[in-house]
């Protein structure tokens, strides 16, 4: 309970206003460890742009997949990608009119909106450094349209997206910007190696001090959950007693807690009482003096308790093949079976 109880503390202080402020807090739980600063994500960058001097422009899919070349015919072309893996994240930018190729590594606490945005930022830096003027037609294309909808909203909240539009809004006042939606993995040249490109950044180490470009909204959040996780499946590894129970469960997990919660009381009582063992099984209850026969109602040669007859009990091999594929199980294997085959077995044996 005590891990509960930290996490919900530094959770409801995971605020975006107030996150600087608590972040001492944070660390006196070990939580603040894993939880970087929020600095480059800032509520404060709230601004009106007026009169940006660029299009966004969102063609369907069948447009894209009749004549891809007739939507970026002319001009100059680039094409910007986001990736995420487990090992960071990365931004590419491929132009194919210059024929220019950049990867960044932007480590390992960026999301992919921001990975998308930076990669449009750095394509328009690029441009700028190439010095482009005299209206010329630049045309840059993204799969991702929630960047694209971020950068036309004349709201922005998230530091990324104002450098971003404050670099477009530079070019555009001497060029022609167009901002253009492509299907991602549709068979696009350019989408494919931006693609290829912010791969290579996001396996590629990031240099310097983190975060790259600051942190998104779900970070300290989602960094909360996870050292919760964590500490419970490490108590529950390292814990004394509960010989049963940690033989036929594995540890926390996301898909066991959703089934149990769909679940009806009486049904959670048949799961909690098979898992821990305290259950209304012949040999739980002679230990507590309920009942003078340990023994298993079904086969009468072992005594009555979970392992046996979720795992053992010669009596309901047709059951445990049908519901969990094999007449015999050891009980590690139960720690892979859904809760809800689980239920229905034990149904099935008309002993609760």
């Amino acid at each position: 309970m005590n891990i509960f109880i930290t996490a919900d503390y530094t959770f409801s202080y995971a605020d975006y206003r107030s996150w600087r402020q608590v972040r001492s807090h944070g660390n006196r739980n070990g939580i603040g460890d894993n939880v970087a600063n929020w600095s480059g994500e800032t509520e404060e960058a709230v601004e009106v742009l007026i009169n940006l001097r660029m299009d966004v422009e969102i063609p369907s899919r069948e447009v894209w997949n009749r004549d891809p070349d007739a939507l970026v015919s002319h001009g100059i072309v680039w094409y910007t990608d986001g990736s995420k893996i487990l090992e960071g994240t990365g931004a590419g930018v491929r132009g194919v009119r210059p024929r220019v190729e950049l990867s960044f590594p932007l480590g390992k606490h960026a999301s992919v909106f921001q990975a998308e945005v930076f990669a449009i930022s750095a394509c328009v830096s690029e441009n700028l450094k190439r010095g482009y003027s005299n209206m010329q037609h630049i045309q840059i294309c993204t799969d991702n349209q929630a960047a694209l909808h971020a950068l036309k909203s004349p709201r922005i909240t998230l530091q990324v997206v104002l450098e971003c539009t404050n670099s477009l809004a530079a070019l555009g006042q001497r060029n022609k910007v167009r901002l253009v939606w492509v299907p991602g993995h549709s068979g696009v040249a350019g989408n494919e190696e931006a693609d290829v490109l912010a791969r290579k950044g996001s396996s590629d180490t990031f240099t310097g001090p983190e975060p790259a470009i600051g942190l998104p909204y779900s970070y300290p959040h989602g960094s909360t959950d996870n050292w919760t996780r964590e500490k419970c499946q490490e108590d529950w590894s390292r814990g004394i007693g509960l010989r049963q129970a940690r033989l036929l469960i594995k540890g926390p997990g996301a898909a066991a807690t959703r089934s149990l919660v769909n679940l009806n009381r009486a049904s959670i009582a048949i799961i909690t009482g098979l898992f821990t063992g305290h259950g209304r099984l012949n040999k739980h209850l002679n230990t507590i003096g309920r009942n003078p026969d340990s023994r298993c109602r079904l086969c009468g040669t072992s005594d009555e308790d979970s392992i046996h007859v979720l795992c053992h009990c010669p009596r309901v091999i047709v059951n445990r093949h049908r519901h969990f594929g094999a007449g015999y199980l050891a009980p590690e294997d139960i720690r892979e079976v859904p809760v809800d085959k689980v239920l229905a077995f034990a149904r099935s044996t008309r002993l609760f």
